[in-house]
Order: structure tokens, then C-alpha cells, then sequence
């Protein structure tokens, strides 16, 4: 349990910039909830302590999203991507428990008549946005940290959306002015490069209008029930 038996811990790679307030504003922005740190200090001090954590990278562009994972009564020490597979990671987490076992796998019996295939998602992007983008993202409830991203293709070009999904930190250091008219609105988290290549973010892309035509198609039908609470069909005369 997080408080209990897990603690995490956040450590700024920008603490000139990131003091108590802006971390707390970033934390009450997530909704973090106890048993999840958010740390800053002297920038001398922490850069000791990413050195002591094998933390290499010399500006905050280098810097790599990854966790560090470790159970310190044991010594056992682990990385695993930000952005990986959550279940991964809760696995790895648990594996470092010496009391814990993964519980007998039921061996699967397959007819030899049956064709083995693999069930892709025929959502494109649907991974990589849960992934990437749903943290910060809905698509049809609202703004989070990050703006709704219900059409977002009606009302932004998609070269733009493009560049922006793929390379965000090249569109801030150019100043965009759409980029700066965002970043003023959600000023507490910036659109971070998550390495996504442009057929990516065409996948986020598709996926998010599948989503947004989901929503509308959702709310016209609540609205339809409303307008005839009896469920019965329109009597016309």
C-alpha cells in the first residue's frame, strides 16, 4: 500500500525554477495522494544525490523519464520507464518483496484445430495515448492539468498538432504563439517530448477523433432520453 509499505519520491531536475510552492501546485494538480513526495533543494545538493542515484545527465534536456525502483533493506535496485506498462512496473515493485510470490499460473490447453492469433486494438493509438497523454488529457470531460482534447482536429491545423504531439520542446523554444497562449492557460505542466515519431502522433490523432465523435454521439443520445423520459417512439400528428 502507498503510505504503508511503498513511498515514492519525485526530485526536481529544476530547482531553480521548481520551490515548494510550484511543486505543491504541480502535486495538487494530479491530486497525489499521501505516500508521494515532491522534493527540492539547493541545486549543489540534489545534484549530489542524481549522481548517488546514477543520474548522469548534464541538462534538462538529457534528462531520461525514467523511475528508480528499490527495496533498501535488501539492496535491490532497479530502473523502469515512465512511461511504461503500469502493470510492469507494479510486478517489479512487488518482486522486490521477498515474501511476495506470484501465485501458480493455470497452464492454457488449446485445441490444436485452433488458430493462435494476437487481439490488436482496432483503436489506433489507443495504447500510446493512454499511456502518453491521459494523465494530463480527457477527451470529452473536461480539462485537466491539460486542455480537453474533444476536436481538437476542427480547431487546430493538423500539421500543427503534429509537430506539437512529436516535438513539443521545439515548439516552445520557438515561441509559438499558439504553444504561448497555451502554456499561459495550463501553466503548471509543460507539454514534455515524449519521443513519439509523427506516424505517432497521427495514431493519438485518430484515436482522439474516434473518442471525440464517441462523445458527441454519447450526449446526443442522452439528450434524446431526456427530451422522451418515457423511452416510447415520438407520436407525430
Amino acid at each position: 500500500m502507498v503510505g504503508r509499505d511503498v513511498f515514492m519520491y519525485t526530485i526536481t531536475v529544476d530547482p531553480e525554477h521548481d520551490g515548494p510552492a510550484e511543486l505543491k501546485r504541480y502535486a495538487d494538480a494530479f491530486h497525489i495522494a499521501p505516500g508521494w513526495r515532491f522534493l527540492t533543494g539547493k541545486p549543489e545538493d540534489l545534484q549530489i544525490i542524481r549522481d548517488k542515484l546514477g543520474e548522469r545527465a548534464k541538462t534538462k534536456s538529457e534528462h531520461r523519464h525514467e523511475m528508480l525502483l528499490g527495496n533498501d533493506l535488501i539492496g535491490d535496485w532497479t530502473k523502469d520507464s515512465a512511461y511504461g506498462d503500469l502493470d510492469r512496473v507494479v510486478m517489479n515493485v512487488r518482486a522486490m518483496d521477498p515474501d511476495w510470490h506470484l501465485p501458480a499460473a493455470p497452464v492454457p490447453v488449446v485445441a490444436a484445430s485452433e488458430a493462435t492469433y494476437a487481439v490488436v486494438s482496432d483503436k489506433p493509438g489507443e495504447a500510446l495515448f493512454i499511456k502518453a497523454c491521459e494523465s494530463c488529457h480527457s477527451v470529452g470531460r473536461g480539462d485537466k492539468v491539460g486542455p480537453d482534447l474533444k476536436d481538437v482536429a476542427s480547431r487546430r491545423e493538423h500539421a500543427w498538432l503534429t509537430r506539437f504531439i512529436s516535438r513539443p520542446d521545439r515548439m516552445i523554444a520557438s515561441r509559438d504563439p499558439t504553444t504561448v497562449a497555451l502554456m499561459a492557460r495550463f501553466p503548471v505542466v509543460k507539454m514534455p517530448n515524449l519521443g513519439l515519431s509523427e506516424r505517432d502522433a497521427g495514431d493519438v490523432l485518430a484515436y482522439i477523433a474516434a473518442q471525440s465523435y464517441a462523445a458527441k454521439a454519447m450526449a446526443g443520445d442522452a439528450a434524446s432520453a431526456s427530451n422522451n423520459p418515457t423511452g416510447r417512439p415520438a407520436q407525430h400528428h
